[in-house]
């Protein structure tokens, strides 16, 4: 796991991973200026503005760095983490299981390198949803701490921003928070919390990306 973190992050700042796909090139360009545009441009068709504003500030201040492959390579390590921590923790609980929860261990870190060399703004979305969807799976039938309920909230928002008004990550997003809602019987106010925060943060995000299109 260690040795994947440290690949990743060097891949990130030494070496530019492989972008192959028509919209992650088109919206690098928006973004960076090198394409369709003069200056950097926080529009980037498919990820929302929010997103737009940071990575053109960043470009902004730096553009030597690639930082859309930066920003979506952070993401694919923070679901690496988030699936780890989760599956780790299922397997100091049950130690009869330990088999299947370490060949998911090692299914989730080979996924994490091949998208940090592959970056498509899609898959990475997925990723980072379903890490936090282990996340989460890990505290069920347990109280969800408050800052749990913000974190795994923040994380699902964030993967829906990134493929903004997609039927697929509205699927990748909402279908686990029905399948929690059954399962995580014995957690409902924070299980309430989350689903409340998450639609809040992504209803918000996808409507402010709605406005500035209309503008």
């Amino acid at each position: 796991l260690g040795i994947a973190s440290a690949y990743i992050v060097m891949h990130m700042f030494f070496m530019d991973g492989l972008i192959n796909r028509n919209d992650d090139v088109a919206m690098l360009g928006y973004v960076s200026g090198e394409l369709f545009t003069d200056i950097p441009s926080e529009y980037m068709v498919h990820i929302n503005v929010l997103v737009g504003y940071l990575l053109k500030a960043l470009f902004i201040s730096s553009p030597d760095f690639n930082w859309y492959a930066i920003f979506l390579q952070t993401l694919v390590l923070a679901g690496l983490f988030f699936g780890t921590l989760a599956i780790s923790r299922n397997i100091f609980a049950d130690r009869q299981n330990e088999f299947p929860l370490l060949l998911l261990l090692v299914l989730l870190v080979c996924f994490a390198v091949y998208f940090s060399l592959h970056i498509t703004y899609t898959s990475i979305a997925i990723y980072l949803a379903c890490s936090t969807l282990l996340y989460w799976f890990s505290f069920s039938g347990k109280k969800l701490p408050v800052t749990a309920v913000i974190l795994i909230s923040t994380l699902f928002a964030l993967s829906s921003l990134i493929r903004v008004n997609s039927i697929l990550m509205v699927f990748a997003v909402s279908t686990p928070l029905l399948a929690i809602l059954l399962i995580n019987r014995e957690s409902r106010t924070g299980l309430f919390g989350t689903m409340s925060l998450t639609a809040v943060l992504v209803l918000g995000g996808i409507m402010f990306h709605s406005n500035y299109e209309q503008s």
